[in-house]
């Protein structure tokens, strides 16, 4: 510097004068990214006789062929693996450049509390995106489901709350055609895309999965009716 003359300050980057984030770095290794969204839903009330019971809720959701078939009554969108196990295709969805199908492999686990009451957890055992390019794939991609049916006391004398939540989260690398997209924008698209998946899953279970355990409780009643008058 020449003697008396102040030194003239940097010019800020473009993109930090408006606050925008800085470009990720194309070149670099790619950038880690994980969005998730959840739902919470109450199905309704259903009659519950006894004190203590649930309405025979835990021998429904023991029954989780049945539970699978209520909330996928497309048959061509559920395919069974095992005991308990099933491979459910949702809908296609459009995820930035992309439209994607998310197959998603489930475990419904049933169990009943010490009070004699019955909940079901569902949690994720596998995953494909189909309709990916090659070049779009996550070279990482992790997802996790946790969700859970199960009755609470309801308002209602003699009657309990299905309800039922769900928790689905996605971490995974940014394909490389989409380097260059701002990972704020990636996770926010991402956030919307799961919270998509949860909504029509909430949409079905409203549907179908409360109207079929009443059903299942009129058939049960129906048999009861039916041994207790061939015994007399």
């Amino acid at each position: 510097l020449q003697p008396g003359r102040a030194a003239r300050p940097r010019r800020a980057a473009p993109r930090a004068l408006f606050g925008l984030p800085a470009p990720p770095n194309p070149f670099g290794p790619p950038p880690r990214v994980s969005f998730e969204a959840r739902t919470r839903n109450v199905m309704g009330e259903f009659p519950c006789e006894g004190r203590g019971g649930d309405g025979g809720l835990a021998a429904y959701l023991a029954d989780t062929d049945r539970v699978v078939a209520a909330l996928f009554p497309d048959a061509g969108r559920m395919q069974k693996l095992a005991d308990g196990s099933y491979r459910t295709f949702l809908l296609e969805r459009d995820f930035l450049l992309v439209r994607v199908q998310p197959v998603v492999d489930l475990r419904l686990e049933p169990s009943v509390d010490a009070a004699g009451v019955g909940s079901l957890r569902m949690e994720c055992c596998g995953w494909e995106l189909r309709g990916l390019d090659q070049a779009f794939m996550p070279k990482a991609f992790d997802m996790v489901i946790d969700g859970a049916v199960r009755s609470e006391a309801a308002r209602t004398r003699g009657a309990r709350t299905m309800s039922g939540e769900v928790a689905l989260r996605v971490e995974c690398d940014v394909p490389e055609p989409l380097r260059l997209t701002p990972t704020e924008i990636f996770e926010a698209t991402g956030q919307a895309f799961l919270q998509s998946i949860l909504d029509a899953m909430k949409a079905q279970a409203n549907a179908s999965l409360l109207n079929d355990f009443k059903r299942y409780q009129a058939e049960r009643a129906r048999e009861t009716v039916r041994v207790g008058a061939a015994d007399n």
